[in-house]
């Protein structure tokens, strides 16, 4: 998949960026301000700032070197005492009992903590929500924020599609950068879905058992009449990712359809109505441009983001070619980019892994590489005279006319 490099970029005036040291930002991210505005960034890390890997921690400082100072980052965390617990800013209330009780177990397991975190974060306080492992490419206040603010915009929340376009019933938002405005009716439904079959007993009538884990969630009955996530044969074979596993992690994404196909009179509530109103979605590829690049091997990423780049002419081969135009597509046609952890279970390699192993940290950072490039020109470089082109999204697929939470039969 190729892109066209057309838009042009310029390089950022120095007195629009904060020249604050790493270690003073840090300072003021580990002593958070009081929420006062609808102006925040969300994350999650579960151990802590202190414990994030390097590469996200060079991200999440240059999202505050690059956003307008008005706006605050909480990098939330649920480590006792921290001035960052989740506690301190959102409601028990909003969460689950595992959640409560910091009982969930198995892979990937801060992710569960952070699926629900940003959807509480969102209704209670409003803001953006970004994954730790984005790299932003541009200033989202400019775009994707002023149009939420704006009183004659439709738009309450904003975000990337899942899908390479939006399908009936595929209607999505990629939950890993989601905007929204504070009491967002939408965000309440999906947390209220998610809370939901999180807490649904997992054995027959009178086993109460606690969920502790998301095996099997995409099974759950409120899901019946939801369509699954793809997976394409071929990636099944390559990456060995079977696709009841891959729901099951995907559940946050199912509880939104969920959420965006119900039609609840009595509450109210017309999921597909107010999600075509209202939803600014963006093209995938905004957001996951290396993966549909590469296709989707986290492997492949790798090695072109640590090809060096200052290399003579004569030496620059197709490995070279393909990542130049990879960087240079992500430099100019993208919103931010995403790194993966993925599902755990799969045998696809993700960068963000890689990252992380004592032999490759600091790759982000590789003086001469492309990955290195990239780093400097998301944070000196802007694109210029390239607006965002949000989809018309459809509404015509399938209707649950029902309860939020009521299971429906087939």
């Amino acid at each position: 998949m190729t892109f066209s490099h057309k838009p042009s970029v310029r390089e950022i005036p120095r007195d629009r960026l904060d020249t604050r040291t790493d270690e003073e930002i840090l300072e003021s991210l580990r002593n958070p301000l009081p929420v006062t505005s609808e102006r925040n960034v969300w994350t999650f890390w579960d151990k802590g700032l202190g414990d994030i890997p390097s590469w996200t921690r060079r991200n999440i400082i240059n999202w505050a070197r690059r956003l307008p100072k008005e706006w605050n980052i909480y990098v939330l965390d649920i480590v006792p005492g921290s001035p960052l617990n989740v506690d301190n800013f959102l409601d028990k209330s909003n969460f689950y009992t595992a959640f409560n009780n910091r009982t969930i177990g198995g892979l990937n397991s801060g992710v569960w903590y952070s699926d629900i975190i940003r959807l509480a974060s969102l209704h209670t306080h409003g803001g953006v929500w970004v994954d730790s492992g984005i790299i932003l490419m541009r200033d989202f206040s400019q775009d994707i924020w002023q149009q939420l603010e704006d009183p004659n915009s439709p738009y309450e929340i904003a975000g990337f599609s899942a899908d390479i376009a939006p399908v009936p019933d595929n209607d999505n938002i990629a939950s890993w950068f989601i905007a929204a405005r504070k009491g967002s009716p939408f965000m309440k439904q999906w947390n209220r879905v998610l809370k939901h079959i999180w807490d649904t007993p997992l054995g027959e009538e009178g086993d109460e058992r606690e969920r502790r884990d998301y095996h099997g969630l995409s099974t759950h009955p409120l899901f019946r009449q939801v369509k699954k996530q793809r997976v394409k044969v071929d990636h099944q074979a390559k990456y060995k990712v079977d696709p009841v596993a891959f729901n099951d992690y995907l559940h946050t994404y199912l509880s939104c359809k969920r959420v965006r196909m119900t039609v609840d009179a009595a509450a109210g509530w017309d999921g597909p109505a107010w999600w075509e109103s209202h939803a600014m979605i963006l093209p995938l590829r905004e957001s996951y441009l290396t993966y549909l690049m590469t296709d989707f091997s986290g492997l492949r990423q790798f090695e072109l983001l640590s090809a060096q780049r200052d290399v003579p002419p004569p030496q620059r081969g197709a490995d070279w070619q393909a990542a130049e135009e990879l960087v240079q597509a992500l430099i100019r046609t993208c919103c931010n980019v995403k790194l993966s952890h993925g599902l755990k279970t799969t045998k696809n390699m993700h960068v963000a892994t890689l990252w992380e192993k004592d032999e490759y940290v600091d790759y982000d950072v590789k003086e001469g590489t492309f990955a290195a490039y990239l780093r400097w020109a998301s944070l000196h470089l802007e694109q210029v005279d390239r607006p965002l082109e949000p989809f018309d999204v459809p509404t015509t697929g399938t209707k649950i006319h029902a309860d939020l939470l009521e299971e429906v039969e087939e």
